[in-house]
């Protein structure tokens, strides 16, 4: 049995992804995921290094450096329900995305809240009571120290994608077409 990988620029065009996404992901980086995401994220994906002119981008029209930062964030998350569509129910790109907190909606391949908003302020004062009924003698060292890491995660927190980059990786690599 032959396999062969398949037709990915079909594919993200019928589900509505531009036709220069998928030309581009192939031309330029031969479906390496992991690549494309880290370069969707960083805007490198708009904009080839090796590009002579500095306003040339892959969309074909005019990309700002922010836009092209605010477009990769926006093709993140549909990649993800992307390749979460291409596989059965219960596979560890739908589990890791339940875990974040999100389901897939395969019609408008987007990604939906399982739950309303949380407020993190009620989740660290239910936390705290939790700790502070175990009875543990330092009890004030943990809840200190989850107060400083929950402050340091704020800080550093910046654009956050609601999946694992290495879950995305591996669906999309691991999808192929067995060919008789």
């Amino acid at each position: 049995m032959l396999r062969r990988e398949p037709d990915f620029i079909s594919m993200l065009y019928e589900r509505d992804f531009p036709h220069w996404f998928g030309t581009h992901a192939n031309n330029e980086y031969g479906w390496q995921w992991m690549q494309i995401l880290i370069d969707l994220r960083n805007s490198r994906f708009f904009f080839p290094s090796d590009w002579s002119n500095n306003g040339a981008n892959v969309t074909g029209k005019y990309l700002s450096h922010s836009d092209a930062l605010v477009l990769g964030e926006a093709l993140i998350p549909r990649l993800a329900a992307f390749a979460s569509s291409l596989s059965p129910a219960g596979t560890p790109v739908e589990r890791s995305l339940e875990l974040d907190g999100f389901a897939v909606n395969e019609e408008k391949l987007t990604l939906v809240p399982l739950e309303g908003p949380v407020s993190v302020q009620q989740e660290e004062d239910t936390f705290s009571r939790l700790v502070r009924s175990t009875g543990l003698p330092d009890h004030a060292v943990i809840l200190k120290h989850m107060t400083e890491e929950a402050n340091n995660s704020r800080t550093a927190r910046g654009v956050t994608v609601p999946t694992k980059i290495s879950d995305v990786q591996s669906r999309m690599q691991s999808c192929e077409i067995a060919v008789l």
